[in-house]
């Protein structure tokens, strides 16, 4: 049975793409499923991500060059091209994107870029701003514009083990399109302060869109990210958490890590220890994630 998951948050800049990323890495590489990630984020992170890491335009690595000991002269040399690979949209690789898929009332599977044997994407352009306004052209309320979305998810679910949503970071037209598709939210938090003030405010907004909704999903928990150890906020933050929310709170947390900045550049790699220490690290998160989506199915 397909498992689908929403990544949702209420704060940007917290690390949600990144996590969104390495799950479904995890999930399709190292725990051999099929896996779909759908990019419901006009801004188009994970599709951003995940197309350098397994679409790579080798005629200039931005691995080399970030290592050079002269990047002035590289970056005089070569300015277009590192810019093309920075800035490489899915229509480069498929004209079929999910703003006019869903506009123009394609099937879903025309949208979708395959990365892999085992992992593929529902890739976003930033014409997906367009989508509230697309839904009022269509004459759907609040409640029918949520569920226009999984219309389309529905013809694809049954090809894959998880499907991972990627939503943005606002409470919205894109993120209840995630919230009425899941069968769970999975809540990323930053140990800071305002991160921590904004979880109440999501819970309290999950738990509305499911009364008014009908829906049936849970809250598989919430991940703590950017995590440092040292930190007095981020262990003051921690503590907060488990006492207010008990058990809905990971064990395992994404640590702040310079590789994962490093792999927004490049892509996810499995090329040093540094790279085998961060996939690590996601999959003791996945692990868990399995683990706690097995309870709540008895």
């Amino acid at each position: 049975m397909t498992e689908v998951i929403s990544i949702n948050n209420f704060k940007g800049g917290v690390s949600k793409t990144s996590s969104t990323a390495g799950i479904a890495y995890v999930l399709s590489e190292i725990k051999n499923k099929k896996v779909l990630v759908v990019d419901l984020d006009p801004q188009a992170d994970v599709t951003d991500l995940l197309l350098k890491t397994y679409k790579e335009n080798n005629e200039t690595s931005l691995n080399e060059i970030m290592n050079s000991n002269d990047i002035e002269s590289i970056l005089d040399e070569k300015e277009d091209e590192i810019l093309d690979l920075l800035l490489r949209k899915s229509t480069d690789v498929n004209e079929n994107d999910l703003y006019h898929t869903l506009k123009e009332k394609k099937t879903l599977s025309e949208a979708i870029i395959e990365l892999s044997e085992n992992l593929a994407i529902v890739p976003s352009d930033f014409n997906m701003i367009g989508y509230p306004y697309l839904l009022e052209d269509l004459k759907l309320n609040r409640i029918d514009g949520a569920k226009y979305f999984n219309s389309f998810l529905e013809e694809v679910k049954e090809n894959y083990d998880f499907i991972l949503i990627d939503t943005p970071p606002t409470l919205s037209d894109f993120a209840n399109s995630g919230i009425y598709s899941c069968d769970y939210s999975l809540i990323v938090v930053q140990t800071h302060v305002r991160s921590f003030n904004a979880v109440e405010k999501l819970i309290s907004h999950l738990s509305a869109f499911r009364d008014l909704h009908g829906n049936d999903f849970d809250i598989v928990g919430l991940l703590p990210v950017m995590f440092k150890n040292q930190g007095k906020i981020d262990n003051f933050i921690i503590k907060l958490l488990k006492h207010v929310y008990g058990s809905y709170v990971f064990e395992n947390k994404v640590m702040q890590r310079e590789r994962v900045k490093y792999w927004d550049a490049i892509g996810i790699k499995n090329e040093d220890m540094h790279d085998s220490n961060v996939i690590g690290m996601y999959e003791n998160i996945a692990n868990e994630l399995l683990e706690r989506m097995r309870d709540h199915n008895g």
